[in-house]
Parts: structure tokens; C-alpha cells; sequence
């Protein structure tokens, strides 16, 4: 309460004019200073003694008195708004360098850091009471006193003295002069003959004084010696000036007192600035405001008044003391003995005018319903709404005199007592603005009086006043006033939600300064209660910046918005983040903090942002515009958003098996072609398992990849890293130059030389250019269209051994004034692989030139356990994009002519293989593995009669007659692999093309089938320098969907006749399960049926008729949905398969021996028979349906055969671990069952036929059937 009472007792001051001659003022102007200044710093803490009405003796008391030159007017209007935004000006913080000392608050999840002080509010309030004119109806600010002051040089002192009494008493029956006076021309009177101590005569000075005091008395008379410093004795450069502080706060501006071009509070709505520059007001605090072009007007220097020479200069202590001493004597001497009388004198009037004549004059007023008013006046002030004024003598104004008199001398509890009378007769006569009045001294009274006092706190007196301030009588000024004081009392009281309440109340366009300072303050009260509401705070402070930046005071804009931040930041408040974020990067840009204003955009931009296209685009445009005005190149840029887990990094060449694929869609199972790279090496090698120092090709690495370790790319060939790019904003953007910053370690590694080609990385010497090291390749131009998500490629070319590391991605980034088309912008997964060898052609105009950007590439694997955590690391290293560059390699292409997209479920269809070995190094070892061997070859069987004209099938024409149409060969039984040698292709020389004949087989359950293939080869010669790279492999993979056609099943029972002894009748079911109606219906055509067999071959054809309507007699074509039966006789031939008879001539020339010895030599784990075993053979017998007999003892009929026939040869451990898709997988580890003949022996049949649907060519199918139940 200490502070706010001694706030109040510095307001409510008794005030005393001051009427000073030429010639004193002189004397003072010696000093650079007035007669008022010379006397200011020593008008506090003046002791006196008092009594009260009654004739009580009071404590003593210690006063403040306004000493105010008579010739100075009360600043007005402009002048005085001026004055007050210099009072805030002249304390505003400094955003710079060290301020006032801030406070850290802690509440629950916020950490806020605030200034306990505000002294720009204290200096504002302080700035607006002396600004504040004296009222008809208040009495507190009217002069009580006069100070007369003439100079002993003058030579006629008492007749200037004489010419200055009749001056004041002019100005005091002056109505429109601009001084009010308490008592008129019986007010307290004091002369002061100022004498020049240096100069000076002092015998004519003592004779002048005691003229003066036999004339006014010897209580009202003080002769005041300054200047004693002698004329021949300079005053020293140094000593203590204690003017300066006091009057610069008060001091002009200008010499002339010329109004600040952007002081005024009350801006008008465009304001044209010295650059000629439109600055546009809002009228919402959160309405989006332009950009930087267009801004509020500021002051936020304000204008230094001319400095003076040293004040106080020809004064010495002794002068000081007394000054110090004239001011006490006129407290004691004359104003305190001639306060008490006249508060004596108007108790008395209160008194007795309060008796009879009184009475009868209220009981009048109520009887004539307000009609008698003979002290009221009718108001003038078209302001005053339904109000009155009261004359000079009326008894209401007297006791309003009372009161402010017994409360400028410290009388609170008389004052009170006359406040409140007043009050009611005010509000008797419905004088609002008296009655205001009244009630606002007596809530401040009481206040004075303390919390002890016999009353408490009168908070309705208060509102009571401003409303009728505000609401009737129309003087905002004046409700300003009261809201200041309660202010005060409310803070000393620790009433803080009401004072917060009263301090918005006063809110109002009038005076943006005022209501930002306001706002301020209710803001700090929010801090103050408890519990404490931080929301509130910052949200009040929000507002309060808005109205600085309108008021010019843009430091003060910018702490206030930087304070609100603590609260709003990263707590989900998207629009008010966003204004504060956008008016702090703009206050700073104003005010040449470009480096603020830069961190303040980007975390404009590096959050979700909820504005519309036309606000981001301001936005953007501000933070281009900012990073231009800075020349930055070292910088994170916050737009696009590059998706970290997705960064995807392509060692080598692009993979076919990715070229095949669709998007970014995993392109096979990363264990399965580790698995069959494994089978590869060890056949390479003719090794049992992998060595410890094996290491498994990595082409592609990826958040779902084992990145512990750096790979391996072959010098000159591509690293190629994936980015998957979004645009958050609503607004196009428009990219250009993008390419990937990196940086290499060239040779051996303990070389410690490193080059690169970001900027900002001073890595490199002169001599090295970094286009010697690693070529890198750019997009020259990606367009981003709003909330779009693309995929973009970005390559380096090593040209030199080493470790490489990728450190982020650099490009021009601008808006996008014209969006293209979907067609030419959608960057699917294909579009956005556009090479970046290739330039790219604009797709649209940029708005603006570019600006550079760079965005770190940061990367993290797979979260570790608890236990493995090291300092703090909780992620394992990934090095997807640190690889090391090795020596260079031969490189391997796979493609084929033409590859199927759909196939019939069985169908074999005959491809061109196409391998080109695309590097300078000729290839060796080369190798083929397969995931799903049962549906690919060669042609291992019967390769030297091929098919003629890429025909798949060996057709020739049928010869009549059941014996004729059977025939049978013997082929030795080869076994499948999932490694197999390419047939004539063991090397590729450089820059040479192979091509081989491969037949495929569609799978056998209808749906979407992934074709694997993995091609393994070494380089010629085994020591490679640098780092070693012992074999390389070229993956294919593609997709195959694969539709319903033939099921067949078979059964089969032995002979009844005694002349067919052996034979065995085959009864094949055979059913066309393709779709009735659609593009997946097809009609089929059976040809022929082929048998394998060990012992049996095919005799003759048997007629079946038909079980069911739905069955065909006919043997020819089956429509969809139809079933065909077919009745077989089967002959044991009781072969005996040994050497001796591979020379027999319907035996194929297959039984002489294999012509490819890799899948007949012994090696190891890749054959399952032994020296002493023999070659196990099968006979193949076929029986045509039609005019063609198809060659089944050939590829690849054989082959397919023999592949569906046995068990896979090799590797049946890593096989468990493929994930075959097939519905014989459970089978095909198992191999067939020897011991059950049917089993095994009906599980070989194949049956050999066409297929026609509408619209499409013939094809050749092979079909499996089921495993006979029988």
C-alpha cells in the first residue's frame, strides 16, 4: 500500500503559481534553468505541522508542492498525447542488450520468463496527471497559493513587485485564462527577492528584503541568494546535476514544440511516410496484416530536445541549501498557517449554511419536483449530458472544497466526511459530474485512511464515477483519471481480477497508446492471481502489441508479443502462434533486426499451419523477402517437408526388379534375395556355407533395411537417393536446381582430406574442385501444387574411391503464380524418376526471384534396448546414406523383349533374355537364381532341337492310328535347382549382348504372382584395389496375373483282363474353370496328353460317354464352365533302364548322357546321388487329340515335367526359408512318396492343349493334374 499511497499523495499535491520578473529569470537562465526548475528537486518531503477544523493538533506530515509558472499552459490536444508517447518512448525496453531483470514463473507445463517491472506504464501515468488541466468541478489541482519573485539588480524592485501582484490579480478575475484558482485573491501570497550571490549588491539587496517584509510581513517574505560562484573562478566541468532527470521528462522535444509525425495515438486510417509508402491499419488485432512494404507508423526513437549546458553550474552547496530552505519556510511560514484558517473558514460556512436555510430549501426542491435551483446555473458544456453546474458561493461546492482542501493537506478522515455529504446533494440536484467526483475522493479517502480505518474499500464508488464519466458525462479523460487511481488501489489491495476488469473496461479506439498500455497491465494482473491464468495473460498481451504497433511503439509491440509466446508456442493455438510469430518477424524487420525477423518467419513456416492461401502467401513472401535482405545460404529452410523415415538410397544402377515395380512398392522380400545371392556364392565357390567375411550385395537401403554398415557403390556409377516431398501450404511452389550437398573423404581413409560442395562447408583446397571428386546432378525445376506429396530422385556420380557422405539437399525455392495441369505435374513414383541428367523444362513462371534453401538430411535406425543405450544414443547408427565407393565393376543388364502381364493359370510362353554387360570389365561366373524354379528354363532338355521360328512348342504332324500316335522316349531325370547355369552364357565380355531363349509358366493359382530373378557374376580377376567387392548380382522382379483355366483330375485302375497283365486304366477329368462371361472367359482346346512315367506308357485312347448332361462326347474344345473325360490304357513295358540301352532308336538322344554336365557332375551339396549311383531315366510317352503332335520329350515339356515330377536338388534349407507362392509349397519340400506307387507314378501325367479365347491369339498351355486320390 506504501507505493500507491505515496502515488496518490504525489497526484493530489497542493499546487502554487509562480510569477517571476524578467530579471529573475535571468538569474536562473544563468543555470539553464527557470525559476520552477531551480525550485523542483527540493519541493518533496516537506515536513509540517497541521490542524484540523476543529482546532485538533495532527501529526506532522510530509507534502509535495507543484510549484507552476503562471506563463505555461497545460499541454492540450495533441500536444499533450505527443508528450505522453515521448513519457513511454523514453522507457522503452531495450531489445538489444541487457533490460530490465526478468522473472522466471513456473506453472505446471509453461516456463515463463517476465519483466516484474514496467516503467513505460509508470512513466505514461505519471506524464498524463501532469497533462491533466485543472476542473470547473474539482478543486484539487486549483492553484492554493503565489509565489512572487523579483530580482534584487532590478532597479526598482518593489514597484516590479507591485506590477506583478496587479498582473496575478488580472489573471485571476480572468474566467478563460487556463490557471483556476482555490481562493482567489485571499489565497496565501509570498514575495522571494532573488539575489545573484556573485554579482550582486548585497547592501542594496538587504535594504530591498526588509523593505518587502515591513510591507507583506516578515512569514511572507524570503530573500534567495543563487549564483554565489565568483565570476573570476569558473564552475568546474564536474559536480552532481540533479535537474536533469527531472526536467527532461517534461522537456520539448523540439525547440518550437513541433508535434512528432507519428505521435498522435489517434492515427488516422492511411498514413503517408517519408518514403512514400501506404501503411494500412486493421481493425481486428487478429486480422492478418500486409506485408513488409506496408507497415504502422513508428516512433520508436524518440526526438532528443536540444541538450543545454550544465543546469546548476554557478550554484553552490551553499545556494542549494538555500533553495532547500526557502521552499521549507514557505511550507511552514506561510501556506500551513494559512491552510488551517482557511480550512477553519470553510468548515465554518459548511456549518452554518447547513441549517435552516438548507432545510427549506431541500424540502423545497421535493415539493416543487427540482424546480427551485437557485444556486444551480444551466450547463453550457454540450459534453456534460443531463447535468448542472453550481456557481462559486453555492453551499455544494463549498463542502466539495472542504474535502479537497482537507485531502491535499492529508485531513483523509475530513475529507471523507465532506465527500460524502457532498455526494448526496449532488446526486440530489442529478449533477453527474459533480457527484462522480465526489465519489471518486471519497473511495480514494478511505483508501488513504488505510486498511485499519473504520470503512472499508468503496469499490462501487469508483465504478460508479468512471461509468458516469464514460456513459454520461462524455469526458473519457476524466474516467482515464479514475481508472489510474483505482488502479492503484486495487493493486495495493491484491484485488487483481477487479482491477483486471476495470483496466479492459477503459478500452476504447480513442487511444491505441492508452489501451495497449492497459491491456498490458490487465495482462500482469492475470500473472498476479491465484491461481494463475497464464492463457489469459498471454492473450491480453496479444492484444496490448497489437495496439503498440498501432499506437508506432514497435519495440514495445515486439516484448509484448515475445513475451505471449512463452504461452502460445507449440501448444496448439495455430492462429495466435501465427499472429504472434508474423508481427514479431515484422516489428523486427522494421526495426532492422533482420536476424530476429528471419527466426521468426521460419518458425512461421515450420509448423502445420491452418491459414488460408492468401495469408501463407504473405507469409512466404515476407520470408523470402527477409532472407534476401540477408544473403543467407546457411540455413534450414522449413518448406517443403522432406520425410525423413522415407529416404531411400540406390547404390548402383536402378534395379529392373524396381524398374518393374509400381511407386516406391517393395519390389520383392529382402531376405529372399539375400537367400538366393547366398546360393549363388556357394555355388560359385563349390562352398558347403558362407564365410564369416561374407557380405551380401546391398543395392537399395531404406528405413525397413539392416543399416549398420556402410555400403559399397562401384566408382562411376549412380547414388541415387529418394525424397518424398510435401508442400503443407495451401499455395503452390515452385523448385529449382535441386541437388544433394555431400561430402567426401577421397583415397585411403586415414588421409583425413575432405571435399565438398555445400558452401557453407570451407572443406576443400583451391586446387580441388569438387566436380573432380563426385558429379552431381540436378532437376532443374519440381512444382509443388498445395498440400501435394511427390517422390523426387537425386543422383551423385563418384568419380573416385572413398567414403561418401550425404549431408543434405540444396534448391532455389519461389512461389508458383500458375499452377500446371494434374497430367503434367502429377510426379507420380515414374514421373518424379526423372533423371536428373536431364534437364527439365518449366512448368510454370516463378513469382519473385528464387531463394537458396538447404534442408539437413538426417537419418536414424531402428530404436536400440535399454541396455545397448551409450550416451544417450537411444537409435543405431544408419548409414543408408554414408556409402564407400569402391573400384569399378562390370555391370549386368536383364531385360527381356517383351514381358507378360497375364497369363492363363498353366500357360507356357517362350521370352527373349537379353544380358548386356554395360561397363568397361568383362564379367565372369555368371549364374541364375530363381525363387519359384518350377515356372522358368532354359531349355536344359532336348536343347539342341529347339523350337524353330521362337516357337514354343517342338509341333509336329499327327499319324493315324492308336500305335502310330503313340510314342515314347527315354530321358534321364534332371533335377531342379534354385541356382542354374545359363546354357552356352558362362562369361560376357565389356559392352557385349547375350541373348537366350527362356520359357515361363504361368502359376497354377489365379491372382497377382511375383516373378523373381537374381543374376550373379564376378568381375575378371579376383583382387580388385580399395575396397573389395567380391561379386555382384542384378536383380529382376516382375508381376504376373495369371487367370483360371484348366483343372484336371486323374484316377486310375488296374486291368481286369487276363491278357493285360500290367496295364492300367487312366480315367482323366479335365474341367474349363474359367469365368462364363468377361474378358476372363476363354475357350480350350485339349491337343494332346503326355505321360512320365518309369514303366508305363500310354497304349490307346478309350471312349467314355458322358456321366452328366453337362458332359461333352467331344474331345476338342472345352467351353467355360464344361467338364471332358478321357479314358487312357496304360502298357507296362517293363523296361529295364540301363547303360547298354541309351542306344536304342525311339529313345531320345537325351539317354547317352546330359549335354549340360553342370546339373549331372558331382559336387558336394548340390548332387544327391553318389558316383556309384546311376542316372535315374523316365520314359515320356504322348498321345495326340488332334491333326498335331506337340514333341514332349523336348523343351519345354520336359522340363516343366521333370520340375513338377522331383523334389528341388539343392539347398532345401535355405528353401525353407523363401516364401514360395504356390499351393505345392508344402509338398515340393517333401519330394514324391517312393513306396506308393500311385502316388508317385500318376503325379507325372501332363496333359498338353491349347487355349482360344475371344479376340486373342492361340497359345500353348501345360497343365498339371492333381494328385489322384486313388
Amino acid at each position: 500500500m506504501g507505493d500507491s499511497s505515496a502515488f496518490i499523495e504525489k497526484v493530489f499535491s497542493p499546487f502554487v503559481a509562480i510569477a517571476v520578473s524578467e530579471d529573475a529569470d535571468e538569474l536562473c537562465a544563468k543555470n539553464g534553468l527557470t525559476f520552477s526548475e531551480l525550485i523542483q528537486p527540493f519541493t518533496d518531503n516537506i515536513e509540517v505541522s497541521l490542524k484540523d477544523p476543529s482546532g485538533n493538533v495532527l501529526p506532522p506530515v510530509k507534502l509535495k508542492l507543484n510549484f507552476c509558472d503562471l506563463t505555461t499552459p497545460y499541454p492540450q490536444g495533441s500536444l499533450a498525447k505527443k508528450q505522453l508517447s515521448e513519457a513511454v518512448l523514453r522507457n522503452q525496453p531495450n531489445i538489444d542488450g541487457p533490460g530490465p531483470r526478468k522473472t522466471l514463473i513456473t506453472h505446471g507445463i509453461y516456463e515463463v520468463d517476465v519483466c516484474p517491472v514496467t516503467p513505460w506504464y509508470n512513466a505514461y501515468r505519471d506524464a498524463f496527471f501532469r497533462c491533466l488541466a485543472p476542473q470547473e468541478h474539482d478543486f484539487t489541482r486549483h492553484f492554493v497559493g503565489c509565489v512572487y519573485v523579483v530580482s534584487s539588480a532590478h532597479q526598482a524592485p518593489q514597484q516590479q513587485l507591485t506590477q506583478l501582484i496587479q498582473n496575478v490579480s488580472t489573471v485571476q478575475l480572468n474566467l478563460s485564462h487556463h490557471s483556476k484558482w482555490f481562493f482567489g485573491q485571499t489565497g496565501p501570497q509570498y514575495f522571494v527577492l532573488l539575489h545573484d550571490g556573485g554579482t550582486g549588491d548585497n547592501t542594496m539587496a538587504e535594504a530591498t528584503f526588509l523593505s518587502m517584509k515591513n510591507i507583506h510581513g516578515s512569514a511572507n517574505c524570503h530573500m534567495l541568494t543563487i549564483n554565489s560562484v565568483s565570476p573570476s573562478n569558473p564552475p568546474p566541468a564536474g559536480g552532481a546535476d540533479i535537474w536533469s532527470p527531472l526536467i527532461d521528462l517534461t522537456a520539448p522535444t523540439t525547440p518550437n514544440g513541433e508535434q512528432h509525425n507519428g505521435c498522435s495515438t489517434l492515427l488516422p486510417p492511411k498514413v503517408e511516410s517519408n518514403g512514400g509508402l501506404e501503411m494500412v491499419e486493421r481493425e481486428h488485432p487478429l486480422d492478418p496484416l500486409g506485408p513488409l512494404s506496408a507497415s504502422s507508423p513508428t516512433m520508436d526513437e524518440p526526438t532528443s530536445p536540444i541538450a543545454p549546458k550544465r543546469r546548476g553550474a554557478w550554484l553552490t552547496t551553499t545556494d542549494r541549501e538555500n533553495v532547500k530552505t526557502f521552499v521549507s519556510d514557505f511550507a511552514t511560514q506561510c501556506l500551513a498557517p494559512q491552510i488551517e484558517q482557511h480550512l477553519k473558514n470553510l468548515a465554518d460556512q459548511v456549518a452554518n449554511k447547513k441549517g435552516l436555510h438548507r432545510q427549506i430549501a431541500v424540502a423545497a426542491k421535493s415539493f416543487f419536483a427540482g424546480r427551485g435551483k437557485g444556486n444551480i446555473l444551466a450547463s453550457n458544456n454540450p459534453n456534460v449530458v443531463n447535468s448542472v453546474i453550481y456557481s462559486q458561493q453555492a453551499p455544494e461546492l463549498v463542502v466539495r472544497k472542504l474535502g479537497d482542501l482537507a485531502f491535499l493537506f492529508h485531513q483523509y478522515e475530513t475529507a471523507y466526511q465532506a465527500y460524502h455529504a457532498a455526494k448526496r446533494d449532488f446526486h440530489g440536484d442529478q449533477a453527474w459530474l459533480y457527484c462522480a467526483g465526489a465519489e471518486e475522493m471519497a473511495a480514494l479517502s478511505v483508501f488513504m485512511l488505510g486498511k485499519d480505518g473504520p470503512r472499508s474499500y468503496p469499490h462501487h464508488y469508483f465504478k460508479n464515477a468512471i461509468n458516469a464519466y464514460l456513459n454520461v458525462c462524455k469526458m473519457p479523460q476524466l474516467a482515464t483519471r479514475a481508472t489510474l487511481l483505482h488502479a492503484e488501489c486495487l493493486r495495493s489491495l491484491g484485488e487483481y481480477e477487479k482491477l483486471a476488469e476495470q483496466l479492459i473496461h477503459l478500452i476504447s479506439e480513442d487511444s491505441d497508446l492508452r489501451s495497449a498500455l492497459l491491456l498490458e497491465q490487465a495482462a500482469y494482473c492475470y500473472l498476479s492471481m491465484q491461481p494463475m491464468q497464464l492463457r489469459k495473460y498471454a492473450f491480453h498481451l496479444v492484444l496490448a502489441g497489437y495496439r503498440f504497433s498501432k499506437a508506432g511503439m514497435r519495440k514495445h509491440s515486439l516484448r509484448a508479443y515475445r513475451e505471449s509466446e512463452q504461452v502460445f508456442r507449440r501448444r496448439g493455438w495455430s492462429f495466435a502462434e501465427d499472429h504472434i510469430l508474423y508481427m514479431t518477424g515484422r516489428q523486427c524487420a522494421t526495426l532492422g533486426k533482420l536476424d530476429n525477423a528471419f527466426q521468426a518467419f521460419h518458425g512461421l513456416l515450420d509448423k502445420t499451419s491452418q491459414q488460408s492461401a492468401t495469408q501463407q502467401s504473405v507469409f512466404v513472401k515476407d520470408y523470402f523477402a527477409t532472407i534476401k535482405a540477408l544473403d543467407l545460404r546457411e540455413y534450414e529452410m522449413p518448406i517443403p517437408k522432406i520425410d525423413m523415415t522415407s529416404v531411400r538410397t540406390i547404390l548402383g544402377h536402378k534395379p529392373q526388379a524396381m524398374e518393374n515395380s509400381h511407386g516406391r512398392e517393395r519390389y520383392a522380400n529382402c531376405e529372399d534375395w539375400q537367400k538366393l545371392e547366398e546360393c549363388c556364392y556357394l555355388r560359385a565357390t563349390n562352398q558347403k556355407s558362407v564365410p564369416p567375411n561374407y557380405r551380401n550385395t546391398v543395392d537399395v537401403m531404406d528405413n525397413s533395411t539392416p543399416n549398420t554398415r556402410p555400403a559399397i557403390v562401384a566408382q562411376n556409377e549412380p547414388v541415387t537417393v529418394e525424397l518424398e516431398l510435401t508442400n503443407p501450404l495451401q499455395i503452390g511452389l515452385s523448385l529449382q536446381q535441386v541437388h544433394l550437398c555431400w561430402e567426401m573423404e577421397p583415397g585411403d581413409e586415414s588421409s583425413g582430406e575432405r571435399v565438398s560442395n555445400h558452401p557453407s562447408l570451407k572443406l576443400q583446397k583451391d586446387m580441388h574442385q569438387p566436380h573432380n571428386y563426385v558429379e552431381t546432378c540436378a532437376l532443374e525445376f519440381v512444382s509443388l501444387e498445395a498440400k501435394q506429396t511427390i517422390v523426387i530422385k537425386l543422383s551423385l556420380i563418384p568419380k573416385c574411391m572413398g567414403r561418401l557422405k550425404i549431408i543434405g539437399v540444396s534448391y532455389l525455392i519461389s512461389l508458383l503464380v500458375i499452377s500446371p495441369s494434374p497430367s503434367t505435374n502429377s510426379l507420380s513414383s515414374d514421373s518424379v524418376m526423372i533423371s536428373p541428367l536431364t534437364p527439365l523444362t518449366p512448368l510454370a513462371e516463378n513469382q519473385g526471384s528464387p531463394v537458396w534453401g538447404y534442408q539437413t538430411l538426417t537419418v536414424k535406425g531402428y530404436k536400440l534396448h535399454a541396455k545397448k543405450v551409450k550416451n544417450n544414443e537411444w537409435y543405431a547408427k544408419d548409414y543408408r546414406l554414408q556409402p564407400t565407393v569402391g573400384p569399378p565393376m562390370p555391370y549386368l543388364k536383364a531385360d527381356f523383349d517383351t514381358f507378360p502381364k497375364q497369363m492363363l493359370c498353366g500357360e507356357v510362353q517362350r521370352l527373349n533374355l537379353r544380358l548386356t554387360n554395360r561397363a568397361a570389365f568383362g564379367l565372369v561366373r555368371l549364374l541364375m537364381a530363381a525363387r519359384n524354379p518350377r515356372e522358368v528354363t532354359f531349355g536344359v532338355i532336348g536343347l539342341k532341337a529347339l523350337p524353330p521360328n521362337n516357337s514354343t512348342y517342338k509341333e509336329m504332324p499327327a499319324n493315324s492310328g492308336d500305335l502310330a500316335c503313340n510314342s515314347a522316349s527315354l530321358c534321364e531325370v534332371v533335377k531342379t535347382h534354385y541356382v542354374m547355369s545359363i546354357p552356352g552364357v558362362d562369361s560376357i565380355e565389356a559392352g557385349t549382348t547375350v541373348s537366350v531363349p527362356f520359357w515361363i509358366r504361368g502359376p497354377d493359382v489365379p491372382g497377382e504372382h511375383q516373378l523373381a530373378l537374381l543374376f550373379y557374376y564376378e568381375a575378371v580377376g579376383s583382387c580388385q584395389g580399395g575396397a573389395k567387392i567380391q561379386h555382384r548380382v542384378t536383380k529382376f522382379s516382375a508381376k504376373i496375373s495369371t487367370i483360371s483355366s484348366l483343372i484336371v483330375h486323374a484316377s486310375a485302375e488296374p486291368s481286369i483282363k487276363a491278357d493285360d497283365i500290367g496295364s492300367i486304366l487312366l480315367s482323366v477329368h479335365a474341367k474349363n474353370s474359367s469365368e462364363l462371361q468377361g474378358s476372363d472367359s476363354v475357350d480350350l482346346s485339349l491337343l494332346q496328353v503326355s505321360l512320365m512315367s518309369e514303366m508305363h506308357s500310354i497304349a490307346k485312347q478309350m471312349d467314355v460317354p458322358p456321366r452328366t448332361p453337362s458332359h461333352s462326347v467331344s474331345v476338342t474344345t472345352i467351353r467355360p464352365r464344361e467338364v471332358k473325360d478321357i479314358a487312357l490304357k496304360l502298357s507296362n513295358n517293363k523296361l529295364e533302364i540301363v547303360d547298354n540301352q541309351s542306344g536304342e532308336s525311339h529313345m531320345d538322344g537325351r539317354l547317352k548322357g546330359s549335354d549340360n554336365e553342370e546339373d549331372t557332375k558331382d559336387s558336394g551339396l548340390f548332387s544327391e546321388r553318389t558316383k556309384q549311383q546311376k542316372p535315374m531315366k523316365k520314359m515320356i510317352s504322348q498321345w495326340p487329340l488332334s491333326i498335331v503332335r506337340v514333341e514332349s520329350s523336348g523343351t519345354p515339356c520336359a522340363d516343366f515335367m521333370m520340375a513338377r515330377a522331383s523334389k528341388l536338388g539343392e539347398y532345401t534349407r535355405f528353401a525353407r526359408d523363401l516364401h514360395i507362392n504356390s499351393p505345392y509349397a508344402s509338398r515340393l519340400w517333401r519330394g514324391p512318396n517312393e513306396k506308393n506307387f500311385r502316388s508317385t507314378h500318376w503325379r507325372s501325367a501332363t496333359a498338353s492343349w491349347r487355349a482360344r479365347g475371344s479376340g486373342r491369339a492361340w497359345r500353348s498351355i501345360a497343365a498339371h493334374p492333381s494328385q489322384p486320390s486313388a
